[in-house]
């Protein structure tokens, strides 16, 4: 979706859910707080805790196609795209109840993981921490945040449709590394090897 968020280009409920939502963000005032990451130690710190939040979140769910797998080895990609990646973070009363990783490419970000806190449905963390990390990428010069990948859940077109989002199609490639052949045992008795052509 592009950056900033045009909400004026939405239609009239569309407007009215993100008004109610932003009020609701407006009362809690001070409870609520946003942070993105700045370092490695703050991205390996926030990464356990969008892990933890994914586990309760998706702990009774059946795993889906399209869904992250957070068994990669995300401590490892992150080290290796630290200056790339970064972790946003909304917390109410100190408590995490919204988490979401992102990896950017030049003024393009892309979501990777998102989990939200099951018990905090009500505040609508995930568009709450949404809302803060759109207005917090285009005044980082970001042009637009791709949502990632995209479930059969009509809840998930819904959630992405409600911030003008563009549907494209990707195509996923996975690499099997090829067996390593292990070299013949040559024979150790002195006898020779000769090798006929065929």
């Amino acid at each position: 979706m592009p950056l900033p968020v045009d909400l004026a280009g939405l239609s009239r409920s569309t407007r009215r859910d993100h008004t109610r939502r932003r009020r609701t963000l407006d009362l809690l005032g001070d409870r609520i707080a946003y942070h993105r990451t700045r370092s490695q130690q703050e991205l390996a710190d926030a990464l356990q805790t969008l892990k933890t939040l994914h586990h309760r979140r998706n702990a009774s769910r059946p795993s889906a196609a399209g869904i992250a797998d957070l068994a990669l080895p995300w401590q490892q990609v992150l080290t290796q795209c630290a200056g790339a990646a970064s972790i946003a973070t909304l917390t109410l009363d100190g408590r995490p109840v919204a988490v979401q990783l992102c990896l950017r490419r030049e003024s393009r970000v892309y979501s990777v993981l998102t989990a939200m806190d099951p018990d905090c449905r009500e505040l609508a963390a995930g568009h709450a921490l949404l809302h803060l990390l759109c207005a917090d990428l285009t005044a980082h010069g970001c042009t637009a945040l791709d949502l990632g990948r995209t479930t059969a859940d009509p809840g998930q077109r819904a959630y992405k449709a409600a911030y003008g989002a563009a549907w494209t199609t990707t195509h996923t490639f996975t690499h099997a590394p090829r067996p390593v052949r292990q070299p013949a045992l040559l024979p150790t008795d002195g006898r020779t090897l000769t090798a006929a052509a065929r």
